[in-house]
């Protein structure tokens, strides 16, 4: 079964390193500590004004997206050539792993897409699973993205996710990210001014000179100087789908492939 399995390992071992260089990569992003940005005072219009620097996106970072998503696509693929090789049938070009649902039917719910997994008519999940042993088809339904539904949301699937992140990494550049800011408000010795979590915004495009404005509406000056302290997140935007924790929402796919996909294949092999 090790034999089976070495294409599958290879391919997802390559998936692993793109995501582990990325996470690496985001993550001395984010938790760079950051200077406190002084606001001041507009005393005509009751607010404060903070002008905070903002580091651009490292442009790797969307090309390390789509090699992950390539790779984990792919190493699906994989699983179900070695189900063929298990059978002892020859390959074929037409074998894939379907993920159900992505652009099937504009306008049918999930339920029709489940009912279309079953019916197959246009044999199209047939002809990807030719030559697999016959209990693939329903053992794959259990992993597919309208499985369980509606008590379930499809839209928050892994494979659902990397299903979206491959179709458009295919036909444009991916462009997926922008900065969360966590605004917190401090004193000059660094503590809370207001009670409660830290407020959480878009940075959606910086302004010139690489920074974004920020203001504070208050009934009257603060008897402090009041300090923003920014901290950053990086996250997917790709609505309505994709909205999410960029490493969070890759991390979850890579979950699922070992946790779920793989064992489900390992109980189909000899």
């Amino acid at each position: 079964m090790s034999g089976l399995l070495w294409d599958y390992e290879r391919k997802r071992a390559r998936a692993m390193l793109h995501l582990d260089v990325l996470r690496e990569s985001v993550e001395g992003f984010t938790n760079v500590k950051r200077q406190r940005v002084l606001g001041e005072f507009d005393a005509d219009a009751s607010q404060h004004i903070f002008e905070v620097p903002l580091e651009g996106i490292d442009p790797e970072w969307a090309l390390l997206v789509g090699d992950f998503v390539y790779d984990a696509r792919a190493s699906l693929d994989y699983l179900i050539t070695a189900l063929i090789r298990s059978t002892g049938k020859q390959e074929h070009d037409a074998s894939q792993f379907p993920i159900y649902g992505i652009g099937r039917k504009p306008g049918a719910s999930w339920l029709e897409v489940e009912q279309r997994w079953d019916t197959d008519p246009g044999g199209g999940i047939r002809r990807n699973l030719d030559r697999t042993p016959p209990a693939t088809k329903a053992a794959l339904k259990q992993l597919q993205p309208f499985y369980g539904v509606p008590t379930t949301n499809p839209v928050q699937h892994s494979l659902f996710a990397l299903q979206t992140l491959s179709n458009r990494d295919k036909h444009r550049r991916l462009n997926l990210l922008v900065h969360r800011a966590a605004i917190n408000f401090v004193d000059a010795g660094g503590q809370p001014i207001f009670q409660g979590p830290a407020l959480h915004g878009r940075i959606a495009k910086p302004d010139e000179g690489d920074t974004y404005t920020v203001t504070l509406a208050v009934n009257e000056k603060q008897h402090v100087d009041v300090y923003l302290l920014p901290t950053y997140d990086v996250r997917l935007n790709e609505p309505p789908e994709l909205m999410g924790g960029l490493i969070e929402t890759l991390t979850c796919i890579d979950q699922f492939i070992d946790g779920r996909v793989l064992p489900a294949i390992r109980g189909l092999l000899p």
